[in-house]
């Protein structure tokens, strides 16, 4: 029981340095809490987990704490702490960067998996609709893939291509290039 104690104090630590990367730090930081909230420490009372959050934020986020206005009773309830603290990470996370990163995007050096894990990162802090999620990585993975083999019977698949398909036929690119190896 020690063990799991040490563990929670220690917690998910963040850097909030206000960089183009601090929402993706931000999104990665609060799955880790979340995980620790709603897994070891499930029972504990919401006004404990709020204290344990705002000690895992660092001196940054405490100093975030002292700015916000919230009442004593706002200050047991976590969804104040995401909020605020999202609101803090949030309006730096850039749109029209994200696009351009994506444009630019090419598989190079990374596995096709890692490839595919930067494309689904960029193409939400894009923002783009939901409804054409699956096109838009369809489309960046087709343009950014390093076998030009590939990429060519993507074009002619056209329109009926689906991400599923392009991705299918990419894997055995890869695995051939591991062998290689």
């Amino acid at each position: 029981m020690a063990t799991s104690g040490a563990y929670i104090d220690k917690g998910p630590s963040i850097d909030w340095s206000t960089d183009d990367n601090i929402y993706g730090r931000f999104k990665m930081w609060k799955q880790r809490c979340e995980l620790l909230l709603t897994g070891p420490m499930a029972t504990m009372s919401e006004e404990v987990k709020c204290k344990h959050l705002l000690y895992w934020s660092g001196e940054r986020g405490m100093e975030l704490f002292n700015s916000w206005d919230l009442s004593a009773e706002d200050q047991k309830k976590l969804v104040n702490y995401w909020e605020k603290f999202e609101n803090y990470a949030k309006p730096h996370l850039n749109e029209l960067l994200a696009v351009w990163e994506l444009h630019n995007l090419r598989q190079g050096m990374l596995s096709l998996e890692d490839f595919i894990i930067k494309l689904r990162i960029l193409i939400k802090e894009a923002n783009y609709p939901a409804e054409h999620y699956d096109r838009f990585l369809r489309d960046f993975l087709v343009l950014g893939i390093n076998s030009d083999r590939v990429r060519k019977d993507c074009f002619k698949e056209g329109n009926t291509l689906t991400f599923s398909k392009a991705r299918g036929w990419q894997k055995p690119m890869s695995r051939q290039k591991d062998n290689c190896n």
